[in-house]
């Protein structure tokens, strides 16, 4: 069975920021497929780096730093907007200029931060907004988390704590996002793909909105594509939702995810049709080996090889040759 939700109005922050010292703006949109298809100032195109499916940072942005500006966002299908800024200084310490809390809005969490520090050399520990805790994620890149369980209502004003594992602290203040009245709790999300430290693996996040779905619930599951199969456990913080990994597909057909809670008389099932373009867009994160160095390759004649046999023997072709070790 696949549940149905209802349409839901496209929701976007703009909000301005250093980035390595360059003024960029963060484009934060919900929901979850929305595709933003340029972003501009004065008539000039931004280059937008993607930092998870609904946030993008775009830059550098022209003019001189505390001029009134404008950005133009158009998703593809939709008519442009345009959203007024000002053009952040960042000629400051690189330290100081990438400490930013982003207020924005996200599918199935509604109000959500992006905290983002460098340099990222210590991991996000702990997060609270006017001292309510927050549920943290990291994304790809260092020093970049998304923060869900924002306390408060849309415009309220927040105070936001956050301490990295090296024992530094930081305060910043920021907003509640206006994320309207759309929920996704009557559909499953197919939430997060993302590479894990083993260049064989993939992971991904679903969530379900399911309230009996946490830590020592009793239930069953598949998760399957046209290659094989997944591992998946209950997230620890977040109700309803759920984590996959298991073995990288080649081929990744339609991603089929079943749930069935002890004492239900049926499974219900989800199929995600998505799931294939994700894996393809999502590159292995585990450390390249480093290619081993042959110790004959020193030599770069002939004769000079030759002297060294018969550990090592040139081969002529193709030309001009090469030391290579003997086998």
């Amino acid at each position: 069975m696949t549940l149905m939700c209802p349409s839901t109005p496209r929701t976007t922050s703009v909000e301005p920021f250093c980035f390595e010292g360059q003024p960029v703006v963060h484009v934060g949109f919900s929901p979850l497929g929305t595709v933003l298809e340029s972003a501009t100032s004065f008539g000039l195109p931004l280059g937008c780096i993607g930092m998870t499916p609904v946030d993008m940072y775009c830059g550098p942005l022209p003019g001189e730093a505390g001029i009134p500006s404008s950005v133009t966002t158009c998703f593809v299908g939709e008519t442009c907007e345009t959203w007024p800024i000002s053009v952040p200084d960042c000629s400051g310490p690189l330290e100081a200029s990438l400490v930013t809390v982003t207020p924005t809005c996200y599918d199935t969490l509604g109000p959500v931060l992006i905290i983002r520090y460098a340099p990222a050399d210590s991991p996000l520990v702990s997060a609270t907004a006017n001292g309510t805790d927050l549920a943290c994620y990291d994304a790809p890149e260092p020093g970049w988390y998304m923060c869900s369980g924002v306390p408060g209502a849309a415009g309220d004003a927040l105070t936001v704590d956050f301490c990295l594992e090296d024992g530094t602290c930081f305060s910043e203040a920021s907003h509640v996002s206006d994320c309207g009245l759309a929920h996704w709790d009557e559909d499953w999300r197919l939430i997060a793909v993302a590479c894990t430290d083993v260049e064989t693996e993939i992971s991904f996040m679903i969530d379900t909105g399911l309230g009996w779905l946490v830590p020592g619930a009793s239930y069953t599951y598949s998760a399957v594509d046209d290659e094989g199969s997944y591992s998946c456990s209950v997230h620890p913080t977040v109700a309803g939702r759920i984590y996959c990994a298991g073995p990288r597909p080649e081929h990744p057909g339609t991603l089929n995810f079943c749930l069935q809670q002890d004492g239900a008389a049926a499974p219900t099932c989800e199929a995600f049709d998505i799931y294939p373009g994700w894996v393809a867009e999502t590159p292995s994160c585990a450390e390249e080996p480093e290619e081993p160095v042959d110790p004959c390759s020193v030599y770069t004649d002939d004769h000079a090889c030759n002297l060294d046999k018969p550990a090592c023997h040139w081969v002529y072709n193709p030309a001009p040759g090469y030391c290579e070790s003997t086998p």
